[in-house]
């Protein structure tokens, strides 16, 4: 509190004792100012005093005068003119000239002053009201001093070059105390390397926004920030945060609502994460907007929202996704134990002739140089060369040829496309393995084996039947 207010009570002012309590509010030049530069009304307002909150209790008033003394400063204008006029003398009499010019400063501003009106403004009953018979009075040093008989609210007084309306007066006190509540603020966006997923959503006073970014620097964050103009804020407003595009808040932060307090940090630190996996595919980031709605204190209950005050672009830095590929199909040897075992060709080739084994070697479609080759290793002995030949194809075997198809029953036709009298049995044999009925001659042959051994079987039936 300016040590130079003072309240002096004088005794018996109230007839019980009473407790009271005063609060100040300064007002910044830069508010007249504003409100100068606003109205053209006010031109003729020269500076005002702080607003001075009184609480008294309302069932007693005063019995004695209540004196006042608040700071309200002359006109600046009058003490340059004071000293631009000192500066003017002659040099060669400067102790004379300096006497001269400070007799004349003073002079100038006495009459300045005197020339100047000060009116006291009162606040009772929600509305500011001119004082006008309560006369003020000026002390040494931009003091003046008043007298009171009545209890008031909150007290203002104006140094005045004309005389103005009281309407226009009530305005610039409503005016200036509606400044006071409301501040510039600047919305700010910022991120720390480490954390590319998180942002700082701040609201930081304007005038103090390189000093305020400075700050945020020293603790880790870094890089150009997202700034929106300037906005005006009120003590205890809301902005309400909505996203847009392709990010969005991660968790229960969708609908974040950011406190706006002069005296404190108003920020919030917020997740982000994407909507779409695949939006933005031709770009590094996921884009996205960060819509801001300002909701006074009056109005925080209510869900309605007007237009946005701002919008401020985001992105989220894409996180390499791992690919996951299918395994490839996987291929079943022919060699493996389960397909056609040593056990199955060899019960088949030792019920084969030399006859039947020549006529099996073009039906499994083998070359003439394997069977050259299957006389090599196996001599002259049927059965063996049998087991050579059925070995043979069974290498030979593809992933693509053990799939039962249709165009496999091929070898089971006779020459030149003409059925052969073995083409009914065969295929009768072979409809009667796949629907699991049984053959007379060999019934464990689809107890052991898998499809291939029931065309092998086939074939070795058509092999017999062209004889």
């Amino acid at each position: 509190m300016d040590p130079r207010i003072c309240l002096n009570y004088l005794p018996g002012c109230f007839a019980t004792p009473v407790i009271a309590q005063t609060m100040i509010q300064p007002l910044d030049t830069t508010l007249l100012s504003a409100a100068k530069s606003r109205t053209d009304a006010y031109h003729s307002v020269v500076s005002t005093s702080p607003v001075l909150y009184l609480t008294h209790p309302s069932t007693q008033p005063l019995r004695r005068p209540l004196t006042l003394t608040l700071p309200c400063p002359p006109n600046p204008q009058k003490n340059h003119g004071g000293r631009h006029e000192e500066s003017r003398k002659d040099q060669t009499q400067k102790d004379k000239s300096a006497s001269q010019g400070r007799t004349l400063a003073s002079s100038v501003k006495s009459q300045g002053i005197s020339e100047e009106l000060l009116v006291v403004m009162g606040w009772r009953d929600k509305q500011w009201s001119l004082l006008d018979q309560v006369a003020v009075r000026n002390l040494q040093k931009g003091l003046v001093t008043f007298d009171l008989m009545e209890i008031f609210d909150r007290l203002l007084v104006l140094r005045l070059h004309s005389p103005l309306q009281p309407s226009d007066l009530s305005s610039l006190a409503e005016e200036l105390e509606e400044s006071v509540r409301s501040h510039a603020v600047t919305l700010v966006l910022q991120r720390r390397p480490e954390e590319p997923d998180a942002v700082l959503v701040a609201a930081l006073p304007s005038r103090d926004l390189s000093w305020e970014l400075s700050k945020l620097r020293a603790q880790g964050y870094a890089g150009l920030p997202e700034a929106s103009s300037q906005l005006s804020m009120c003590e205890g407003d809301q902005l309400v945060l909505r996203f847009g595009g392709n990010v969005a808040a991660a968790g229960d932060q969708s609908h974040q609502r950011l406190t706006f307090h002069a005296q404190l940090h108003s920020r919030v630190l917020l997740r982000l994460t994407h909507v779409d996996p695949y939006g933005n595919y031709s770009s590094p980031h996921y884009k996205g907007t960060a819509s801001f709605y300002k909701v006074t204190r009056e109005r925080a209950d209510r869900e309605q929202l007007d237009r946005p005050v701002c919008k401020l672009s985001l992105t989220l830095p894409k996180r390499p996704r791992a690919v996951r590929r299918q395994n490839a199909a996987r291929v079943k040897s022919c060699d493996e134990p389960d397909s056609l075992p040593d056990s199955l060709l060899l019960r088949l080739s030792a019920d084969l002739s030399e006859e039947e084994v020549a006529r099996l070697v073009p039906s499994l479609r083998l070359c003439r140089s394997a069977a050259q080759l299957v006389k090599l290793r196996a001599g002259e002995s049927p059965s063996a060369q049998a087991f050579h030949v059925l070995a043979m194809w069974r290498r030979g075997l593809t992933a693509a040829s053990r799939r039962p198809k249709t165009s496999q029953a091929g070898p089971l036709s006779g020459q030149d496309g003409q059925a052969g009298p073995g083409r009914g049995a065969a295929a009768a044999s072979a409809r009667s393995l796949q629907t699991g009925g049984t053959t007379t001659s060999r019934p464990g042959i689809q107890e052991s084996a898998g499809w291939e051994a029931r065309r092998l079987w086939c074939l070795v039936l058509a092999t017999r039947w062209q004889n």
